[in-house]
């Protein structure tokens, strides 16, 4: 993966990002997704530094690099009234603190009160559909800032082709502006040979081909696995 996602290259960097977890609010896969790509980037750039940003205490292993130092800005965002202060208010006094040079936010969100240039990844078109599924927290949020976080980030990138066309057509902007960063494969999946293919296919579909995919059937997992 390119750092040139983010900013432009350069010696060093101070990369502050936005690694706030709440599994009530984010969609399956999104915080394995995130560190996944976090520990590449940090092993891939060890001139740069990154500071992760955590909005409550964070399980150690997510410091797995040198190069990343974790920081706890409260209070803990448990509504979009504290979401709304954790983004406006507290990150850009922790990017002012930390000197960072750009800030990167992995759920689609922006702060709309720092002037640091920022990166928004978004994973998640799930406040689009109509009509809502069920526990949705942020979709009023979303729906309400979404125009002004697009139009405050520096760079936007998405995880599929697809979602970046429901981007570009639902807020008319143009679609060749945003990146695409595609989820990878866990090195557990590997080919099989056709011997073990015919036997899995008797196994589990009465030697039918078979199409498999781990996802719940939400407008999170359609919007970012399409």
């Amino acid at each position: 993966m390119r750092l040139s996602f983010f900013l432009p290259y350069s010696n060093y960097m101070i990369i502050a990002v936005n690694t706030r977890l709440s599994k009530a609010e984010q969609s399956e896969g999104y915080e394995h997704f995130m560190f996944a790509l976090l520990d590449r980037l940090t092993v891939q750039y060890p001139q740069h530094r990154f500071i992760f940003i955590f909005d409550r205490p964070f399980d150690e292993k997510y410091k797995f690099a040198k190069n990343v130092l974790p920081v706890i800005a409260g209070p803990e965002t448990g509504n979009s009234l504290r979401l709304q202060y954790w983004l406006h208010f507290r990150i850009p006094a922790i990017l002012r603190k930390h000197k960072a040079d750009v800030f990167v936010s992995m759920e689609g969100t922006c702060s709309n009160r720092t002037k640091k240039p920022q990166c928004l990844l978004l994973t998640d078109l799930c406040f689009l559909q109509t009509p809502q599924p069920a526990k949705e927290p942020l979709t009023g949020f979303y729906k309400k800032y979404m125009p002004s976080f697009l139009a405050k980030a520096k760079r936007v990138a998405v995880v599929s082709a697809f979602s970046r066309q429901v981007i570009a057509d639902h807020y008319k902007i143009n679609a060749g502006d945003m990146d695409v960063i595609s989820p990878g494969v866990e090195d557990i999946f590997k080919p099989v040979d056709w011997d073990e293919k015919e036997l899995t296919r008797e196994k589990y579909a009465d030697g039918k081909g078979y199409f498999y995919s781990a996802a719940t059937l939400t407008g999170a997992a359609i919007s970012s696995t399409c």
